[in-house]
């Protein structure tokens, strides 16, 4: 008894050292951030990140439940209990209280419930995090479930349901639960509705208690925090706010596996409501998680969709099957992982699906027969190694969410290097193997989508037409042809892998300098902050030709698009290596971006510009790619209601700005010749600008420019500066009404008020009016009085033109009854604004200043503000510190006479509304019918950012 009692002291030692001390996370060398975990005496997984630069603090936590654990009487119960957790516990009982403390702290808040877990997450100022920690903790401990607030939740579950009625991707997720396993909870409906939780309230009540005294324990959920204290005073902020959670025993949800043999072997055919093209090949296989090291089916994923010569895509694309291709590898459950081959199709691409078929059958026989080439296993480890190196700073909450899901696939020494290949680590041909097994037409669930598939049945909740069929051992049999891999070829070596990575120490040019030179306008800065090996060029091709009018704009997007699609198809290996590239383009230019390791940078940019300057275009080719785009626009028309409604609010304000209906129009007169001619004419007469920053000094970017200017300027140079956009100026009490279609029901209404000034002072009023607004505009119109699911208030600001947004999306109010609760809201809280105090104020600005003024965190994120700068003109770089500037000098007196001004019942601003109706049917005021009228008698402001 003496021996066990001294073993007993001997664990409770080693426990309590584990949560003093923490497992140390194995990190980079150039990783600055300090990592720990911890298991708190209550069993409750913490994870610690201490990150030196951060300007907010994260927090996340995990439960290891999810909807496949809702009660067959309450579908949607587990996604119903993360929004009541929201409204109110017994210590900040208010049901806004949480919400409205990250708000004026300007943080931000979100929950998701997922099959087997659901997440809760915030952001906030450093100095308040204790503080919000008081209150998110609570959700885990005493939350209220107030009987008031469930009948008024309940609403807006529903209407989260119907925002996604007319949406595809909503059917066809609701079309891969149904024809699976029955008898696994996956099948069942999980975002819930009226019709699911709210028949009978008491027991909707009790059941709720129920499932969140069940699940929601200690043991059962993972916590991470992350920000710029120390991972000491992070975990007292743990042991402080979270010791006092329960820990009882969770029972362990007991399924068949999801996908069974009877739901194997299948087509699919799924009737798109837009007008797509899709097939999607699925193989479900058993949980592949104990090998996390090995990765074999991330091996595997790499290797199919590898789209160099020899490649099942470059097959694919070289026969005019296909659009693209994509290769995912994914888990269902905790039982289950899953490989999904996907592409969109042409349309000689959906006449041979099984041809596509055979071919990927071609590729994986292929790779059982030859195994995996060690060298390209070498390559994945050598860049997933270079990635290691040189991690990303990624953002505190995106941290958090991370770390919270990676304990359910390594122990906690391995939680971030179980994400990359060590570089001693030998090819895992067993295992890889052993997925390829499954990797059969007996196997595999095909879906093919498009909105002329014949079918016979709709799916329950979002009216989903869908067939299935059993395929037949003939079909198998043909699908599985023994020559159908014959032209295919696994991966030869890469020659771009980076070798030669060296930073430079000696960085004599801290500052962005401007270098003129013949033809070329170039932009410097040799950065090092970020200590990677790594650069980045944006190059902006700008000519002569009009690209503001309808035509040009669109051969220029049919020329970039072919471009990028013949460069990627020929150097995909490049991009393996690393080299990110894009050719894009706007309304000022071409511009074709690098980014990546300096190595062979040079080389690879020499080719692509080549590539782009001799480019020709088959007649096949530009079918394909005028199909694309004019499918794109045609789908503008089933895009969801509030996207739609926001493009079309920008399409009044911003000129150029074309509607899709519009631009439809002109693409269909558009011919290979017109393309050929804007080809020619727009590389005749051009001019460079262009960015260079990262790890090459003055005289290496100045190399850099005269590659560009080789390859591109042609020895002519057009001195020609486009016009900016112009912004359009809404008269004095004037009221534009814009009308769009809904096709689901939902309808919105949303309001728009401009400033009449374009000065930096009026645009740090409206930043700070639209977030102290947010809070209680979401508390009125959302949880008091449940007019929907989606809502917010928003500021508009290009260049220096800013106005006030408020929208609001509802499945049971007109588009006019939303416009007047929202100008009821504003009247009433007019009174709340007048009595703001300094220290309110204060909160409020201290959470924009500090995203006004973080730095960026990563050399990607700092080339990308530096670009946008340059291409609107702003050559001083100061445009965010100026906003931020004039914000700091606003007074509470200088707020009250601003939201006055633009929020008064007689205010004198121009105002744009935009409001849905249904089809066939016009609002009920006189909206705008000619946009070329409008555009017309519009005046504008000045066009440049002075």
């Amino acid at each position: 008894m003496k021996n066990k009692f001294l073993l007993f002291v001997l664990v409770l030692l080693c426990l309590s050292a584990r949560c003093a001390f923490g497992i140390t996370v194995s990190s980079s060398p150039h990783d600055e951030r300090q990592y720990e975990f911890h298991v708190l005496a209550n069993g409750l997984k913490v994870i610690l990140i201490n990150t030196p630069k951060a300007q907010t603090s994260a927090a996340a936590m995990m439960v290891n439940v999810g909807s496949m654990a809702d009660p067959d009487e309450f579908l949607g119960l587990a996604h119903f209990v993360e929004h009541m957790l929201f409204l109110g516990t017994e210590k900040f009982p208010t049901p806004t209280a949480f919400q409205q403390f990250i708000k004026t702290h300007g943080g931000s808040y979100n929950a998701s419930t997922h099959s087997e877990k659901t997440q809760f997450y915030f952001n906030i100022a450093p100095g308040v995090f204790s503080q919000a920690l008081a209150r998110f903790s609570d959700f885990f401990m005493a939350p209220l479930f107030s009987p008031t607030w469930v009948d008024k939740e309940l609403q807006a579950v529903d209407s989260e349901y119907k925002m996604h009625l007319n949406q595809d991707d909503a059917a066809f997720y609701e079309i891969s639960k149904e024809t699976s396993n029955p008898r696994h909870p996956f099948s069942r409906f999980s975002i819930g509705n009226y019709q699911t939780l709210g028949f009978d309230k008491n027991k909707l009540h009790q059941a709720l208690k129920t499932f969140y005294e069940t699940y929601y324990q200690a043991n059962n959920m993972v916590l991470a925090l992350v920000g710029p204290q120390s991972t000491s005073e992070l975990l007292k902020l743990a042991q402080l706010y979270f010791s006092g959670l329960q820990n009882k025993p969770v029972p362990k949800i007991k399924s068949e596996v999801l996908f069974d043999k009877n739901v194997l072997g299948i087509d699919i055919h799924v009737k798109s409501k837009s007008e797509k093209r899709e097939l999607y090949i699925k193989f479900p296989f058993p949980s592949f998680r104990v090998y996390f090291k090995e990765k074999p089916g991330f091996v595997i994923r790499a290797l199919l969709g590898n789209e160099g010569p020899g490649s099942l895509s470059f097959a694919l694309k070289k026969r005019q099957w296909i659009n693209a291709m994509q290769v995912s590898y994914s888990t269902l459950s905790n039982e289950q992982d899953e490989i999904t081959f996907y592409c969109s199709l042409t349309e000689k691409g959906m006449k041979n699906i099984n041809l596509i078929t055979q071919t990927l059958f071609g590729y994986i026989n292929l790779i059982k027969k030859q195994g995996v080439p060690k060298t390209y296993f070498d390559e994945l480890k050598r860049m997933s190694n270079l990635e290691f190196q040189y991690p990303k700073q990624e953002a505190p909450l995106t941290l958090a969410l991370h770390f919270t899901d990676a304990l359910q696939y390594a122990p906690p020494e391995a939680l971030i290097t179980h994400r990359y290949w060590d570089a001693s680590l030998q090819l895992p041909q067993n295992q890889i193997q052993a997925i390829l097994s499954y990797l059969t037409p007996e196997n595999m669930r095909r879906y093919i989508v498009s909105q002329n598939e014949r079918t016979d049945k709709e799916s329950k909740w979002y009216q989903g037409q869908y067939s299935v069929n059993k395929l037949s051992q003939h079909e198998i049999k043909a699908l599985s042809q023994k020559n159908s891999g014959s032209h295919l070829s696994l991966p030869p070596k890469n020659p771009y892998i980076p070798e030669k990575l060296n930073l430079k120490d000696n960085v004599t040019q801290k500052k962005l300098q401007k270098l003129i030179l013949p033809g070329v306008t170039l932009w410097h800065q040799q950065e090092s902050a970020f200590k990677k090996p790594e650069a980045d060029i944006y190059i902006n091709i700008i000519s002569s030709c009009n690209l503001h009018v309808p035509a040009n704009y669109l051969l220029s997007s049919l020329y970039t698009k072919a471009a990028q699609e013949v460069f990627m198809q020929n150097n995909f290996q490049s991009a393996f290596a690393g080299a990110n590239f894009e050719i894009a383009n706007h309304l000022r230019g071409i511009t074709v971006s690098l980014s990546g390791y300096t190595d062979k940078q040079d080389a690879l940019l020499k080719k692509l510009l080549i590539k782009m300057r001799n480019l020709k275009i088959t007649s096949t080719q530009f079918d394909l790619i005028k199909d694309r785009m004019r499918r794109a626009l045609v789908n503008y028309h089933q895009k969801p209601l509030q996207e739609r409604a926001f493009q079309d609010l920008m399409m009044l304000l911003v000129d150029p700005a074309w509607h899709p209906d519009e631009l439809l129009q002109t693409l269909k007169t558009l011919s290979l010749k017109d393309l050929e001619k804007f080809s020619k004419d727009y590389w005749e007469k051009s001019h460079i600008e262009m960015l260079v920053n990262g790890n090459y000094s003055a005289e290496e970017a100045e190399v850099i420019a005269k590659i560009a200017k080789d390859n591109v300027s042609n020895q002519k140079f057009a001195e020609f500066q486009p016009p900016y956009l112009k912004i359009a100026k809404l008269p004095k009490n004037s009221k534009k009404i814009q009308s769009v279609s809904s096709e689901d029901g939902n309808q919105i209404a949303v309001w728009y008020c401009q400033n009449a000034t374009a000065d930096d002072a009026t645009v740090a009023k409206t930043l700070l009016l639209a977030k102290i607004l947010e809070a209680p505009f979401y508390h009125a119109l959302r949880t008091e009085q449940q007019l929907g699911y989606a809502l917010s208030t928003n500021s508009i600001i290009v260049n220096k033109v800013s106005g006030l947004m408020l929208w609001v999306q509802s499945p049971s109010q007109t588009s006019a009854a939303l416009l007047l609760r929202m100008q009821d809201f504003v009247q009433r809280y007019q009174a709340s604004l007048n009595k703001i105090t300094q220290k309110e104020l204060d909160s409020y600005r201290a959470g924009i200043l500090r995203d006004l003024r973080e730095p960026p965190k990563s050399l990607q994120e700092q080339s990308a503000l530096l670009w946008v700068a340059i291409e609107k003109g702003d050559y001083a770089f100061s445009r965010k510190e100026e906003i931020a500037t004039a914000l700091e000098k606003i007074s509470v007196s200088d707020m009250i006479t601003f939201s006055n001004q633009i929020l008064s019942p007689v205010s004198s601003v121009g105002q744009i509304l935009v409001f849905s109706h249904a089809p066939g049917k016009n609002v009920e005021h006189d909206p705008i019918f000619s946009l070329n009228s409008y555009r017309a008698s519009a005046t504008y402001f000045p066009e440049k950012v002075s």
